[in-house]
C-alpha cells in the first residue's frame, strides 16, 4: 500500500518558517521519504539550501526578488502574485511527475 504524500505550507511574518520546514525535510528524508523543498520569495543563495541539495533533497526556488513585499508598489505586488502562481505550477508539475 502506497503512503500518502504530505504537503506542509508555512507562511507569515517573522522567523521560523525556513527552520521548521528544513527540520521536517531532513526528518522525512532520513525516514526514506521523497522530499521536495520549494521556497517562494527567497531566491538568494543560502547555506541551508546547499546542504539540502547535498543530501539529495529536491529544491525549487523562485528567482531572487529585489525587494521585500512590504516595500513593493501595488503593481509590483500584482506581478509577484502572478510569478508565485507560475512557480506553483512548476511545483505541481514536479510533484505529479512521479520523480
Amino acid at each position: 500500500m502506497a503512503s500518502k504524500g504530505l504537503i506542509h505550507i508555512y507562511t507569515g511574518n517573522g522567523k521560523g518558517k525556513t527552520t521548521c520546514s528544513i527540520g521536517l525535510c531532513i526528518r522525512a528524508f532520513g525516514a526514506g521519504k521523497r522530499v521536495l523543498f520549494a521556497q517562494f520569495l527567497k531566491g538568494s543563495k543560502t547555506s541551508e539550501v546547499e546542504v539540502l541539495q547535498q543530501l539529495g533533497i529536491t529544491v525549487l526556488r523562485m528567482p531572487e526578488i529585489k525587494k521585500f513585499t512590504w516595500k513593493m508598489s501595488d503593481d509590483e505586488c500584482s506581478q509577484m502574485r502572478e510569478q508565485c502562481g507560475e512557480f506553483f505550477s512548476v511545483i505541481r508539475k514536479e510533484i505529479f511527475s512521479g520523480d
